[in-house]
């Protein structure tokens, strides 16, 4: 447990952090690059909504964004009060900054759900049971595919011995080939 708190978590979250902050030197340098204005409404509110995130990274939990997804879609008028703020904040005739918003907020909400996904130790230990139970379906698959050949192999093996003691065991000249091939063997000594 110490380990998780003091160790794992921490580099979990630096890990997503940095993400955050990559995101938003990249928003930055897009807007430079495409020649507009860091004072853009769309750049302040992109810078924000990135900045909320790294400041809450650490908060965010499955929980709560259970609880809150949970809670607005509840309740009609606050989704769609949400809905049409966030469509104003980032609306823009630009196509190009358009599409670029919306990358940069998919990839944004990706970092974090990744973030909750890999700092949850229940999710994380929810993970390492469905791998070991795919691995161990794996495992019997091959187990059963395995032995299925090697009992088809002694199918066969089973049936040419059954052909060849057939042969010499055969009710109409069972004894005439046994002293035949007995017969046969003395005089190779």
């Amino acid at each position: 447990m110490i380990i998780w708190k003091y160790i794992l978590r921490p580099s979990i979250l630096d890990r997503y952090r940095d993400k955050l902050f990559d995101l938003r030197e990249k928003t930055r340098d897009f807007y430079i690059s495409n020649n507009i204005s860091l004072n853009d409404d769309t750049y302040k509110n992109l810078r924000d909504m990135l900045n909320s995130h790294l400041r809450f990274t650490e908060k965010i939990s499955f929980t709560t964004v259970s609880y809150f997804a949970i809670k607005i879609n509840n309740d009609t008028k606050l989704r769609d009060y949400i809905t049409k703020d966030i469509e104003n904040q980032f609306k823009t005739n630009n196509k190009k900054l358009a599409e670029f918003i919306k990358k940069t907020r998919e990839e944004a909400g990706r970092t974090l759900l990744n973030y909750m996904t890999f700092s949850s130790p229940l999710l994380i230990l929810l993970f390492i049971l469905i791998l070991c139970f795919y691995i161990s379906v794996l495992i019997i698959k091959e187990l059963i595919s395995s032995i299925k050949k090697d009992l088809n192999h002694m199918g066969n093996a089973a049936g040419k011995t059954s052909k060849i003691v057939g042969k010499y065991l055969a009710p109409d000249n069972a004894l005439e080939k046994l002293s035949f091939e007995a017969n046969k063997r003395l005089t190779t000594i």
